[in-house]
């Protein structure tokens, strides 16, 4: 089920298996920063967060410096939700299929990916 569109609509929308509020993946910033942090360091670095959906770690990533953060998910309604949680923060939120992005080459410096592979 991971792997459809509808899955996701649905938990967003608050018809799934856990909560559409706000939902973190595996590990949180206290543990995925650190690691963060070794690989991209320069807090002026371009980041993709692909498959984003309404996890807390966009705003913790914030948070710790890195301004420059475009989150894209292929769920209109986790975007929705996303920009009700980011309502505070300067933060590029769209819907989009990681599998047809428009972005140009060498758009992102890096990119945090903590969930989208589950449902590839």
């Amino acid at each position: 089920q991971f792997g459809t569109k509808r899955y996701w609509d649905d938990m967003y929308d608050g018809r799934g298996d856990f909560s559409g509020e706000e939902y973190s993946w595996y590990y949180g910033w206290d543990v995925v920063g650190p690691v963060w942090e070794r690989f991209v360091p320069d807090r002026a670095s371009r980041v993709l967060l692909p498959g984003a959906g309404n996890d807390p770690t966009l705003r913790s990533l914030h948070a710790a410096g890195w301004r420059d953060l475009r989150a894209v998910d292929y769920s209109a309604a986790a975007v929705e939700r996303l920009r009700e949680l980011l309502w505070d923060l300067d933060v590029d939120a769209d819907v989009g299929d990681l599998r047809g992005l428009a972005f140009e080459a060498r758009s992102f410096d890096a990119a945090l990916e903590k969930g989208a592979l589950d449902a590839v």
